[in-house]
């Protein structure tokens, strides 16, 4: 490998390395870095649709967030290839989740029953909500508990999960729910 093409793969896998530990310089580096490629990605595989569900570019946002909320999380992730094969994955998903949602042929939001579910554009504005509500906790180990919960799963395959007895995943749970309690009940 020349020294040229080094140096620039240098820059990502720090990024990358800064990402997984929460530097925000790094994650803007990154995002400044990808969002051209995130863009075309979530483009192509928007086209396949037959009407447009939602924006490419509101599923770039919404797939790096998940991803830097998520790095930590990826033991093989260390360099723009297994960036790149992450964020086709996340990407393919929120491609997925979109298009599963019914939409006329006029391309507007059907008006919602209990058959269809949410619209795309209700999920992601829900996914933002949640990504909002994990900021607030402050900390990896409530937002993972928080993520997990959220997943379904119970305290004690939580508390297996992350190497802790079922009783400290009840008081994340506790301080999870004081956190949230006065953001939900002022919205509510």
């Amino acid at each position: 490998m020349s020294t040229k093409q080094s140096d620039s793969i240098a820059p990502v896998s720090e990024w990358i390395r800064g990402v997984k530990l929460g530097d925000g310089d790094a994650a803007h580096n990154l995002w400044a870095h990808c969002f051209a490629k995130l863009i075309a990605m979530s483009r192509k595989r928007l086209k396949g649709l037959n009407t447009p569900i939602v924006d490419e570019e509101i599923i770039a946002n919404h797939a790096y967030e998940s991803f830097c909320l998520r790095a930590a999380r990826f033991p093989k992730l260390e360099d723009r290839s297994d960036l790149w094969r992450i964020m086709a994955t996340i990407v393919s998903r929120k491609v997925y989740k979109a298009s599963r949602k019914k939409q006329p042929a006029n391309g507007t939001d059907i008006e919602q029953t209990e058959e269809s579910g949410p619209s795309a554009t209700d999920e992601v504005i829900a996914d933002d909500e949640v990504q909002r509500l994990l900021e607030l906790l402050g900390s990896d180990r409530l937002r993972t508990v928080a993520i997990l919960k959220l997943e379904g799963h119970n305290h004690n395959e939580i508390a297996k999960g992350i190497g802790r007895a079922a009783s400290s995943v009840e008081r994340y749970v506790r301080r999870i729910r004081e956190t949230w309690e006065p953001e939900i009940g002022a919205e509510a």
